[in-house]
C-alpha cells in the first residue's frame, strides 16, 4: 500500500479545522461563494486526474462533490444578493 500524498493539515491551522471553518464561513457571503466556486474547480481538476489514472469510482465521487460545491456557490450568491443592498462597501 502506498503512502498518501494528501496533507492532513492546513499550515497555520494544524489540528484546528473548526477554526478554519469558522474563519471561512464568517467571511462576507460573496467571498464564501467564491471559495465554493474555487473548491468546485479544484475537485473537477482532481476528478480529471483520477479519470486519467482509471480511478473511475473516485472520479465519480469527486464530480458529485464538485456539483455540491456548485450548489453551495449558488446559495451563497443568493445570500449575498439578499444582503448586499444593506451593506456598505
Amino acid at each position: 500500500m502506498r503512502e498518501s500524498t494528501h496533507p492532513t493539515d492546513v499550515p497555520g491551522y494544524e489540528h484546528n479545522l473548526p477554526e478554519l471553518v469558522r474563519r471561512i464561513l464568517t467571511m462576507r457571503y460573496d467571498r464564501v461563494a467564491e471559495f465554493f466556486d474555487l473548491a468546485r474547480a479544484e475537485l473537477l481538476r482532481q476528478e480529471r486526474n483520477d479519470l486519467d489514472m482509471h480511478h473511475v469510482q473516485l472520479a465519480a465521487l469527486l464530480e458529485d462533490s464538485a456539483r455540491l460545491c456548485e450548489t453551495q456557490w449558488e446559495r451563497f450568491e443568493r445570500m449575498w444578493n439578499l444582503c448586499k443592498p444593506y451593506l456598505q462597501e
